[in-house]
C-alpha cells in the first residue's frame, strides 16, 4: 500500500463511513480506488455496508411461499402464482421472475 498521511487517511474513513462510494471517495480525496479499497478493508465497520443496485422483488419468505404453493399444487402456472401473491401480498410480480426463482432452487415450470 503507498505511504499516506494521516489527515487524509481520516478524511477517507470518515467519506466512507457516511456512505460514500469507493469511487467517489477517491475522486473527493484525490487518491487511487485502490487505495481507498485498502482503508476500507481495515475498517471494521464497512465490510457490510450495501453495495447498492437493485433492491430484491422477492424476500426469502415469499420466495418459500410460491415454491410451496407450485410444490403442493398439480398443475398451477407461474401467472396464477403471481396472481395469488398480488392478492395476499399486495406485490406485483412478472411470471418471469416466478419462473427465473424456480430455476435458482432447482425446479422447473410446467407449460401449458
Amino acid at each position: 500500500m503507498k505511504k499516506v498521511s494521516k489527515e487524509k487517511e481520516i478524511s477517507i474513513t470518515y467519506h466512507l463511513n457516511n456512505g460514500l462510494s469507493i469511487r467517489k471517495v477517491a475522486d473527493l480525496c484525490n487518491v487511487s480506488k485502490s487505495l481507498v479499497s485498502e482503508i476500507k478493508l481495515k475498517i471494521p465497520n464497512t465490510q457490510n455496508l450495501s453495495l447498492g443496485g437493485r433492491t430484491l422483488k422477492f424476500i426469502l419468505y415469499l420466495e418459500r411461499y410460491y415454491i410451496r404453493i407450485i410444490t403442493n399444487s398439480n398443475n398451477i402456472s407461474t401467472r396464477e402464482v403471481a396472481q395469488k401473491i398480488s392478492t395476499k401480498f399486495g406485490i406485483s410480480v412478472n411470471r418471469m421472475t416466478i419462473s427465473r426463482a424456480l430455476q435458482k432452487n432447482g425446479l422447473k415450470s410446467n407449460e401449458k
